[in-house]
């Protein structure tokens, strides 16, 4: 199955970061049962399903995954992770 990752941001609301067809995506959800979102964004290939997002000391996502072997690391822009 497909890798899914969840943190909360500061408003309460979760942000999910997954594997959408070899692609690292995010959304932010709107309320806490994620009815809607206000964002989706891809930000970069991925290979295989481990990925993690947490919530950084500054309040911005910072996302784990595996890209051509190795680990990498991506830091949201902003608190939304949707850029």
């Amino acid at each position: 199955g497909e890798e899914v990752s969840v943190t909360l941001a500061d408003d309460g609301y979760p942000i999910i970061a997954f594997n959408n067809g070899g692609n690292l995506a995010t959304l932010k959800c709107v309320d806490i049962s994620c009815n809607a979102v206000s964002g989706y964004t891809v930000h970069d290939g991925i290979q295989g399903g481990l990925l993690r997002i947490m919530k950084g000391d500054d309040g911005i996502p910072v996302i784990g995954y595996i890209k051509s072997g190795k680990l990498t690391v991506l830091k949201c822009q902003n608190q939304s992770c949707t850029n």
